[in-house]
């Protein structure tokens, strides 16, 4: 039998297990508890996150937006892209002939008519246009009037290109103030209005001259720019006709006299109109005296501006020129394949910013459904796509 002592150790050490028990236990809730604890703190937090997620999402969503505008919006390094690729393309035509030999280009002859006729590989001057797309028509007519926009970088250059002007009738008298050397008028001191006018034509010559469709074909192709006198403007689409207006030619209206005489002819022009046939049958007669002719002839002279007129032709030098459709596409020059990509690229954007102004286009650029770049014979390439088309 076993001893008391024995007995009392063994209930000893059950007593012990069992508190070792209870206090393994107890820790275990206790970590338990401390586990939990931070769940429900945790829960607690969570709206603060939902916070921070929302907030985050907003700023990825304005920065999407944002980039996307900017995908929209006219680039200039975009267009400068397009222009070095077109300028590369149409100088390598230039290179080559029809056949791709640039051997064969080597041994053209010299162009006579280029500006640098030693080079024989002289690039060719091809011109570059902007064709714009419009989402509402730019006229709902033909628009004679050619507009004029003035570029950083001009297209024309005043040592080689040539102007004709149409004038009313006399037309020596306007022969010896805008071209007092060719009429022997003045002194070789005299300076001349512009070194680009090369011509002055009246309506009655230009009635009866250049009546003939070859005639004035062979006048269209003779000069660079067409300026007309804005009182025999609208004379013009029927005396030059189809040859012009095809070729975008039209003459750029042009005001010749101060403004104090403009009012004056504005005044006397209404009551000539006002007078009877009788009163206007005996004021022509009148008018054959060679005293009144002398007088209005001098009265004219006198109210030419020279200034005037030559400022107007610096401009249209500086310009170029924009003939509206009857429709949503129009094509403008904004240079040549001689151009570096930048000066291109900054006379797009002189051009856009008076196209955008015109109040047919609606919202400005929100008118405006594409841009392109092109050559006469090339492809188009794309510097701007409007993202709504509607």
């Amino acid at each position: 039998m076993p001893s008391k002592n024995s007995a009392t150790a063994g209930g000893i050490s059950a007593i012990s297990t069992g508190k070792k028990r209870k206090a393994s236990e107890d820790t275990k809730s206790a970590k338990s508890t401390k586990l939990t604890k931070p769940a429900k703190s945790a829960t607690s937090a969570k709206p603060a996150k939902s916070e921070k997620s929302e907030k985050s999402a907003k700023i990825e969503t304005q920065s999407e937006d944002q980039v996307q505008a900017e995908s929209n919006e006219f680039s200039i390094k975009q267009t400068e892209k397009a222009a070095a690729s077109l300028i590369k393309h149409l100088q390598h035509l230039s290179k080559t002939d029809e056949s791709g030999s640039v051997d064969k280009a080597k041994k053209r002859k010299v162009n006579l008519l280029s500006d640098d006729p030693s080079d024989p590989l002289q690039n060719e001057k091809q011109p570059i246009y902007l064709v714009i797309s419009s989402k509402n028509y730019f006229s709902d007519k033909l628009v004679m009037k050619p507009r004029r926009v003035v570029l950083p970088h001009p297209i024309y250059n005043s040592d080689t290109t040539t102007i004709c002007l149409f004038s009313k009738d006399p037309q020596r008298l306007y022969k010896d103030v805008f071209l007092p050397l060719e009429s022997g008028a003045a002194s070789a001191a005299d300076p001349p209005i512009s070194e680009s006018l090369a011509r002055i034509i009246g309506v009655s010559k230009l009635k009866g001259k250049y009546r003939a469709y070859e005639a004035r074909r062979q006048l269209r192709d003779s000069y660079d720019i067409f300026l007309a006198d804005d009182r025999v403007v609208p004379l013009m689409p029927g005396l030059l006709g189809k040859s012009f207006i095809s070729a975008h030619k039209m003459p750029i209206p042009i005001s010749i006299l101060e403004s104090s005489a403009i009012r004056s002819n504005e005044i006397e022009s209404k009551v000539a109109a006002a007078e009877s046939k009788k009163k206007q049958k005996q004021r022509a007669l009148a008018d054959k005296d060679k005293s009144t002719l002398e007088l209005q002839l001098s009265k004219e002279r006198q109210a030419i501006s020279i200034p005037k007129v030559r400022a107007q032709v610096e401009k249209t030098l500086k310009s170029t020129l924009v003939h509206f459709p009857a429709g949503t596409t129009v094509s403008i020059v904004v240079g040549y394949s001689t151009f570096s990509e930048l000066d291109i690229a900054q006379n797009i954007e002189a051009v856009m910013d008076f196209i955008t102004t015109i109040p047919s286009l609606k919202g400005g650029w929100k008118g405006i459904r594409s841009l392109h770049i092109k050559g006469r014979n090339t492809i188009s390439l794309p510097i701007y796509l409007a993202e709504n088309l509607e």
